[in-house]
């Protein structure tokens, strides 16, 4: 059944719109929709017939897929592992810098250096640094 072309007017998006409706509406015979699924099914059909393939349930598919997707797996999970460890590498590292990097204070300095000097010698070295 051949329909003319639409002509679009200026004013006529309602024409169009059912003009669109009856060019894509879906054939209403039931025959049609019979036919189509014997010709799925015959082709289906053929094609295993003529690659002798079996009938096979959608999981008997992923079973070939086992061995590649253990090895994905173990990849990812020891690129995770090893990010991880990265990670705990880079904190670890930032926290010894920070350690070693932050300067102490005069007190602090004072403290340390003149532990084993006696008292006056340790006010001296406080005065000397001023």
């Amino acid at each position: 059944m051949s329909r003319p072309p639409f002509e679009y007017g200026e004013d006529d998006s309602a024409g169009l719109n059912d003009y669109l409706k009856i060019e894509y509406a879906p054939p209403s015979s039931l025959n049609y929709w019979r036919s189509l699924e014997t010709r799925v099914m015959e082709r289906i059909t053929s094609y295993q017939a003529a690659t002798g393939a079996a009938r096979q349930d959608w999981w008997h598919q992923l079973a070939a897929w086992g061995p590649r997707g253990l090895i994905a797996a173990s990849l990812i999970i020891a690129a995770a592992l090893s990010g991880l460890a990265y990670a705990r590498y880079e904190a670890t590292r930032t926290a010894i810098e920070t350690i070693v990097q932050t300067p102490r204070g005069l007190a602090q300095q004072i403290a340390t250096r003149t532990a084993r000097l006696p008292p006056s010698e340790a006010a001296l070295q406080y005065v000397i640094q001023r």
